[in-house]
């Protein structure tokens, strides 16, 4: 094919919509001397196709473009895919300052390299999948509206750009999605991991009113932040890793089914929130977990606080059926409310405080190892559930522990009462080979438990 007034193509191909796209590359690419005849050669003899849109405006309707081992570069031009289909298969597509928008089209990156550095690439309803390639955003913006982003095997890194799924829907299933310094923000989308792993190195991932779901695949916020304001994450079989980062839930849902959520060192927040651990793990090693005013739930899973510490200012925490595990860490209950209905929570070397908070426990189990549990100014409510105090120790401050129809037994621990209540409604209070000491002003003859067992009874 030749081009008008004997000028030469930048590149040739038996392909006639490839050879149309050529010419229509071709009058936007400044020459000087012979470099047009240089760039393009055919593949029968040679080299591969080397195409730029430097100012220009290049479309593909419904036609198909085809990067095999070439190079396509978008500087400040726009490249528009309509309803055709761009793929790159293991050639380069970079995106500097120019504008890439896929409407209602399909571009594929099979073992290519798609990287935006400061332009910005949009899909809107159509289809962009990274198969075994690269794309990459470095200072620029991609966003999806109402389209599909997916990563099967490839790699999706956001170093400082921006990347946004408004309407649209972004799925990992087996490739690798990193946020280094840039923004992630789901604002009505879905994004879904479903084997894959995603990573928030110090970058911010945002989830606003949209779903982000973690099925069997990997979630880790390194050092950066992952906020839920209004929108639902949830981790049904993966894992979500809070290393050195910070996670808030504000208004938004968490929900672990039969996942871990894992918070090393980091920092996990519920605001006005709610965090519901049903059959799942959530772990807090040596991180911090806060709920100022939102809800944890704990349906039939395990939360374990190892080394961390987890704070109730003025939220509810939960446990119905689930188990909730204090090792080594501290679970303070502020003003907030504890409540374990059927559930079993156990502090075995830990320490537990209610300072102005409640803690109640309904037909559920509380069981002190050899920690410490401590009632400042709080109330602690055993209503028909068993507290247990083996070896550790339960002191009542100036607070209340009240037991109607429930069981508290205290086998070779302490309990004290310094300037607090203990009332025994109902209930049964037993001292088998424990120490119970109190205040002859605070503990009352009608407060005085109704059966015992035990062998020493010691006055303050």
């Amino acid at each position: 094919m030749g081009g008008s007034g004997g000028e030469k193509m930048v590149c040739r191909s038996k392909s006639v919509i490839r050879a149309t796209v050529c010419q229509q590359i071709s009058g936007n690419i400044p020459r000087s001397g012979g470099e047009g005849e240089k760039q393009g050669r055919d593949e029968s003899g040679k080299e591969p196709c080397n195409s730029q849109v430097n100012t220009g405006v290049l479309t593909v309707n419904t036609g198909v473009l085809t990067v095999n081992t070439g190079v396509l570069t978008v500087t400040t031009g726009v490249l528009t895919v309509t309803t055709g289909v761009l793929t790159v298969t293991t050639g380069v597509l970079t995106v500097t300052t120019g504008v890439l928008t896929v409407t209602t089209g399909v571009l594929t990156v099979n073992t290519g390299v798609l990287t935006v550095t400061t332009g910005v690439l949009t899909v809107t309803t159509g289809v962009l999948t990274v198969t075994t390639g690269v794309l990459t955003v470095n200072t620029g913006v991609l966003t999806v509206t109402t389209g599909v982003l997916t990563v099967n095997t490839g790699v999706l890194t956001v170093t400082t750009g921006v990347l946004t799924v408004t309407t649209g829907v972004l799925t990992v299933t087996t490739g690798v999605l990193t946020v280094t310094t840039g923004v992630l923000t789901v604002t009505t989308g879905v994004l879904t991991v479903n084997t894959g792993v995603l990573t928030v190195t110090t970058g911010v991932l945002t989830v606003n009113t949209g779903v982000l779901t973690v099925t069997t695949g990997v979630l880790r916020v390194n050092t950066g932040v992952l906020t839920v304001t209004t929108g639902v994450l949830t981790v049904t079989t993966g894992i979500l890793r809070v290393n050195t980062g910070v996670l808030r839930v504000t208004t938004g849902v968490l929900t672990v089914t039969t996942g871990v959520l894992r918070v090393n060192t980091g920092v996990l927040t519920v605001t006005t929130g709610v965090l519901t651990v049903t059959t799942g793990v959530l772990r807090v090693n040596s991180g911090v977990l806060t709920v100022t005013t939102g809800v944890l739930r704990v349906n039939t899973g395990v939360l374990t606080v190892t080394t961390g510490v987890l704070t109730v200012t003025t939220g509810v925490l939960t446990v119905n059926t689930g188990v909730l595990r204090v090792t080594t860490g501290v679970l303070r209950v502020n003003t907030g409310v504890l409540r374990v209905t059927t559930g079993v929570l156990t502090v075995t070397t830990g320490v537990l405080t209610v300072n102005s908070g409640i803690l109640t426990v309904t037909t559920g189990v509380l069981r002190v190892n050899s920690g410490v549990l401590t009632v400042t100014t709080g109330v602690l409510r055993v209503n028909s559930g068993v507290l247990t105090v083996t070896t550790g120790v339960l002191t009542v401050n100036s607070g209340v522990l009240t037991v109607t129809t429930g069981v508290l037994r205290v086998n070779s621990g302490v309990l004290t009462v310094t300037t607090g209540v203990l009332r025994v409604n109902s209930g049964v209070l037993t001292v088998t080979t424990g120490v119970l000491r109190y205040c002859l002003q605070r503990l009352v003859r009608s407060q005085l438990p109704v059966a015992w067992s035990g062998e020493r009874y010691r006055n303050l």
